[in-house]
């Protein structure tokens, strides 16, 4: 990798390997600093038909388009590498305008791009999340509510971020002030400097 970085003077490289196993082929991707070979991002492996390449190749496609996004993205900083990853670019698209339109106050807005993100894929917590706190600053606290006592009940692990992320806005929603802080201050731990946070 770093070999390939000097030779075409690419800040960052994308390598990997695939694999076939039985009618399946299997991609194994990651995101490289050019000049020292430091893996940046490890992408989820895809897994697709042997019989179905090209959509396969489509699936490694977007996953690597959001690892840019998320990587390379400034409101993105420290946040991307603890949080759960968009599942395709659509989707990133829809969060990172819900980020936008957060800032900028306009919650309505915010939630129905946080809404529409998580409607595209539902495992992706953190636009729930993101959701749940648009609500929040909307005044809207059962249907903030609502989001945490789901995402609560999820039989699957969360990413660090978005298990802080919850916990502060279930705090928050629940009126247990010193459980805030403290998902605030492992908020900030993980994440320092993230313009998201």
């Amino acid at each position: 990798i770093r070999e390939l970085g000097r030779e075409t003077g690419a800040q960052t490289v994308v390598s990997g390997a695939y694999y076939q196993q039985g009618d399946s082929v299997r991609f194994q991707i990651a995101i490289n600093d050019g000049r020292d070979g430091k893996v940046l991002r490890a992408l989820e492996p895809v897994v697709g038909s042997v019989h179905q390449p090209l959509s396969v190749v489509e699936m490694v496609r977007q996953r690597v388009m959001v690892a840019f996004g998320t990587l390379f993205n400034p409101k993105l900083t420290g946040w991307a590498s603890a949080a759960s990853q968009p599942p395709d670019y659509q989707t990133y698209q829809e969060f990172v305008e819900g980020l936008d339109r957060f800032a900028h106050f306009d919650f309505e807005g915010a939630r129905d791009h946080f809404d529409r993100a998580a409607g595209r894929d539902s495992t992706f917590s953190v636009a729930w999340i993101w959701s749940a706190t648009a609500r929040l600053n909307l005044g809207q606290f059962a249907g903030a509510d609502s989001i945490v006592r789901r995402l609560e009940h999820l039989n699957r692990p969360l990413a660090p971020i978005d298990r802080s992320y919850l916990a502060w806005v279930a705090s928050i929603v629940r009126g247990h002030a010193p459980g805030a802080l403290e998902a605030a201050r492992e908020l900030a731990r993980l994440a320092p400097g993230s313009e998201a946070l």
